[in-house]
């Protein structure tokens, strides 16, 4: 017995289509699929949630470690700019 949409069932019972019966039996096997695609959707949802997660946690990551790279080339550049100044030597071109 195939389902039909509310607004159908709606119809045909009040034309005398079909019984109260015949409807709510209707009724109950549109519920039944409505619950089952909501619990599908749940669980992809949580699929998806855990995925965006995990790229959250990668990205940050790699944006730790370029802030990490970066803190180092700064800290090399003022060590370059301090042997330089203790040498006597010219700085070298700042690029």
């Amino acid at each position: 017995m195939g389902t039909m949409t509310p607004q159908e069932l709606l119809r045909l019972w009040t034309l005398d289509k079909i019984t109260l019966e015949m409807a709510m039996g209707h009724v109950l096997q549109n519920l039944i699929q409505l619950q089952a695609t909501s619990e599908t959707h749940g669980r992809s949802l949580v699929k998806l949630q855990a995925g965006l997660d995990k790229l959250n946690n990668r990205t940050n990551k790699q944006q730790q470690t370029i802030e990490g790279h970066s803190l180092t080339l700064y800290q090399l550049r003022a060590d370059l700019d301090t042997l330089t100044a203790q040498s006597g030597l010219e700085p070298p071109e700042k690029t």
